[in-house]
Formats: C-alpha cells, structure tokens, sequence
C-alpha cells in the first residue's frame, strides 16, 4: 500500500519537512523490492518472540520508507537508519530455525543472494568505478 500511495504520501510529508521539495522520480526500486523479498522471508521464517517482532517492526519500516525512496532521492537516506535492525533480525532468523539443515540450506542461500547483489552492485553501480575499471592515482 505505502509504494501505490507513494506520490500522496510523499506530499504529506514534504508539507511536515520540506515544502521546497520537488519529486525527482528516480525510479529506485532495486533496494525496495530487496527489502521486501527479505522482510517476506523473515516473517515466514521466524518466531514470534518479542525481540524479533521489535526488529522485523524496525525492519517494516525501513521498506516502506524505501517504497517512497523511488519519489525523491533523499527519502532513501531515512531509510538507512532502519536497516541497522536488518543486520541482528537476518542471524535471529536463521539461527531460531529448529531444523539444523534447514538453517543451514537458509544461511547458504542468503550468503549467496548477498554476493550476486554485491556483484550486480559492482558491475552495475556507478559510485564503484570498477566496470570499466578506473585507475585511482
């Protein structure tokens, strides 16, 4: 719901923070729809314990502000104080699975999905510099 009403929430929120602030429409969906395949897995994947309902909260929140990151490029930034809760939920998951070669078919396939991420990133990403290669001195 929050990436359909993305433009109107956007509005809301430019007229709390920012009246100036003019939608670029940068069409970043890559790290939203990343977030939202994550945050799908760990609410199939994990307990129901308080701290983990508190970090998958956190975690929510971190993606629906990548759903209005798409809008204006700034919003994105938000949303980075929000993935910190990522990095305790993901081994909370994994390691709650009672199933040891579940957990352990889990932590291969996420280690893999972050290194194809990191490697599309690389290839594809602007601010690496490595494809083509740029000499830095």
């Amino acid at each position: 719901l929050v990436y359909i009403f993305r433009y109107p929430i956007f509005m809301v929120l430019r007229i709390l923070f920012k009246e100036n602030a003019v939608p670029d429409n940068n069409n970043a969906i890559t790290l939203f729809i990343v977030f939202t395949l994550v945050y799908i897995f760990c609410c199939i994947f994990s307990g129901e314990d308080e701290q983990t309902k508190g970090l998958k909260n956190l975690f929510f929140v971190s993606c629906c502000i990548q759903a209005i990151g798409g809008v204006y490029s700034t919003v994105m930034r938000v949303g980075y104080y929000f993935m910190n809760s990522l990095i305790l939920l993901l081994p909370l998951v994994i390691y709650r699975q009672k199933n040891r070669d579940n957990a352990r078919i889990i932590r291969v396939v996420v280690g893999i999905c972050f290194v194809v991420f990191g490697l599309h990133q690389i290839r594809n990403g602007t601010w690496s510099q490595s494809y083509p290669y740029k000499w830095f001195w």
